[in-house]
């Protein structure tokens, strides 16, 4: 959950910087291509659904599909 505040925020962002495997975990399935996901891949769960070895750090856009856009 989260305030109103942030959402008004989020809704009016032009880019979304998201750091870090745990906000890729949770982000990644958001119908949303404003946002970008840097992280290292920590694991191997991670790293083979990115196709980079374990420890890479990864910058990428979010491809947006699945659950909605949520702007």
């Amino acid at each position: 959950r989260v305030n109103e505040d942030f959402r008004r925020i989020w809704r009016s962002s032009d880019l979304i910087i998201s750091k870090g495997q745990g906000n890729f975990e949770g982000l990644e399935g958001l119908d949303d291509r404003r946002i970008f996901f840097f992280l290292k891949a920590k694991c191997d769960v991670v790293a083979n659904y990115l196709g980079v070895p374990k420890g890479s750090l990864v910058l990428m856009r979010n491809v947006g599909h699945a659950k909605g856009d949520e702007r």
